[in-house]
């Protein structure tokens, strides 16, 4: 059986602790627990993420979002009668218990409350919400966990809530490079389309690898996936000739 995410933080957490301090510091959110922190305190026995800063909070039961089509999440009653505050607040009261598909479930969800936010408001009540940090940080540090698919969804959500967080985007493209083989059409084009919404420009190897992944794919895309994926490949400061001619051609 699966663990959740805070069932795997518990299980090892001599293992993460030097990778959930280094989160914490690199977003500058240590307190003053910094160099004597456990993953878990003896008195509270609430986790390092709750310990160290409200910013990095994971804390309560399991439980949470269910992941959904994108048509059945587009009506959802979270996103429409608890709006955007009521998202962060399940993640800040249930994120311990999360498995894979609720953080990808919640970041969804939560574009699609954004939907018609200006970017400044969904940098300010978004970006810097203590619960929206919190699934940031355990979407990084559980990477590996998750399908590309899955990947692939969370950095489309990323990009529709103009969220440009390198530790995360870079994180996540790291882990595709070493799967690129098993992405499929759909997949690829969330991918790109993800880092160009979030105005994130791949690294040259990872545009080079999504570019060959496209060729081979060439004939899977639709007519609108060709469209897109173009699209996104236009906003990235690379020579994108080749993939456009296979495109064309296809």
């Amino acid at each position: 059986m699966r663990r959740s995410l805070g069932g795997l933080i518990k299980q090892s957490r001599s293992a993460f602790r030097i990778t959930e301090l280094t989160l914490c510091q690199e977003r500058s959110y240590l307190s003053t627990h910094q160099g004597t922190a456990t993953l878990f305190d003896p008195l509270s026995k609430r986790s390092l993420l709750s310990s160290l800063t409200p910013a990095c909070t994971a804390s309560g039961k399991a439980g949470g979002f269910q992941t959904k089509s994108k048509s059945q999440r587009r009506h959802s009653s979270s996103s429409k009668q608890g709006g955007t505050e009521a998202i962060l607040s399940s993640i800040e009261s249930k994120g311990e218990g999360f498995k894979e598909s609720d953080v990808v479930s919640a970041w969804q969800q939560l574009a699609d409350t954004a939907e018609s936010m200006s970017q400044e408001d969904r940098e300010s009540k978004i970006h810097k919400a203590k619960g929206f940090q919190t699934l940031v940080d355990m979407s990084i540090m559980a990477t590996k966990r998750f399908s590309t698919e899955q990947l692939a969804n969370i950095v489309m959500s990323a990009g529709e809530l103009g969220f440009d967080d390198d530790m995360l985007l870079d994180r996540i493209s790291q882990n595709f490079m070493t799967r690129m083989s098993q992405v499929d059409a759909a997949e690829l084009v969330n991918l790109a389309t993800g880092l160009s919404l979030a105005d994130h420009s791949p690294s040259v190897i990872l545009f080079d690898t999504i570019q060959a992944r496209a060729v081979e794919l060439a004939s899977e895309f639709s007519a609108d996936q060709k469209a897109s994926l173009e699209k996104a490949f236009q906003s990235f400061d690379y020579d994108h000739k080749e993939i456009s001619s296979e495109l064309g051609k296809s």
